[in-house]
């Protein structure tokens, strides 16, 4: 899930995605992301995981001019368009911000 660091995600919007329970959508500790990941969590960029991962993109990304997200190091970010992003992870979006 690739989401907008301006507003909070829907739990519960995002539960109905994926046809799950809201008690099913948690976040992944700091162990998961980097076992999953293969990245620090707080660094994950958004591609080069050590397993495929699907992506869904937040459509409130989909309005931003350039994105900045994790560059694979705490030190770093990364900067793209969203054509770039899209490229890259697909264009598979929902609606999942809280309003």
């Amino acid at each position: 899930m690739i989401a907008s660091g301006l507003a909070r995600l829907d739990r519960k919007a995002l539960a109905d995605f994926l046809g799950v329970s809201r008690r099913r959508v948690k976040t992944a500790s700091a162990e998961q992301v980097l076992a999953y990941t293969g990245y620090v969590a707080g660094s994950v960029p958004p591609f080069g995981y050590r397993q495929p991962i699907e992506t869904v993109v937040e459509t409130a990304v989909l309005q931003q001019d350039q994105i900045y997200g994790g560059g694979g190091e705490i030190h770093a970010l990364m900067q793209l368009t969203v054509a770039e992003l899209q490229k890259v992870v697909g264009e598979r979006t929902a609606v999942l911000q809280e309003t």
